[in-house]
């Protein structure tokens, strides 16, 4: 499963160094967190959720991998970065 923090992460194109000094966080620590391995604190939650930008309650649940990646290809269509005005 991949955790919405790491698919807040990958979504803002940051690296975990980032988001870690961003949330005054161990790169270790978030590392552990996004596999799984350790259950952040309540405070831990909301200076990573400060740090990316979003609600605190936004990171609670897991996000099906499978369903993730289906809506990033539709989402990233060259007709739709056309449109948004991405470039590549």
């Amino acid at each position: 499963m991949l955790t919405r923090i790491k698919f807040a992460r990958m979504q803002q194109g940051i690296c975990q160094w980032e988001l870690a000094q961003r949330a005054g966080i161990s790169e270790s620590l978030l590392s552990k967190i996004e596999t799984g391995r350790v259950h952040p604190s309540h405070s831990v939650m909301v200076k990573l959720a400060n740090a990316i930008g979003i609600p605190p309650y936004a990171l609670q649940e897991p996000i099906d991998c499978i369903q993730t990646f289906e809506a990033n290809l539709v989402a990233r269509t060259p007709r739709n970065d056309i449109e948004n005005g991405i470039r590549a």
